[in-house]
């Protein structure tokens, strides 16, 4: 009966796991500037950063991150941006994810 039970139990976990999700980034500072973004996955800290410079009509340039969580890898940082004026600068593809 126990390990039926501990079966059971390793599926939950499994399933359970599985449906996490990561919360969405945060912009933590902003200004006209620059945009600061923390969060779980690079494509969507790119999208917040974009969301935000936006709002001053300008683009995100990436200038560093910070590791906050570190498991093997980094899995939570919070990313320095510039926002840079349209028409200026170089416009990336994309962000490495650190």
């Amino acid at each position: 009966m126990k390990p039926t039970l501990i079966l059971i139990l390793a599926v939950f976990l499994a399933v359970g796991c599985a449906k996490m999700q990561a919360p969405p980034p945060v912009i933590s500072d902003i200004s006209e500037s620059h945009v600061k973004v923390v969060g779980f996955n690079a494509q969507q800290v790119e999208q917040e950063a974009r969301r935000g410079c936006a709002l001053y009509d300008r683009y995100p340039e990436p200038l560093s991150y910070l590791c906050l969580i570190r498991l093997g890898n980094c899995v939570k940082w919070e990313q320095l941006f510039a926002c840079v004026e349209k028409g200026r600068g170089d416009v990336k593809g994309g962000v490495e994810e650190p």
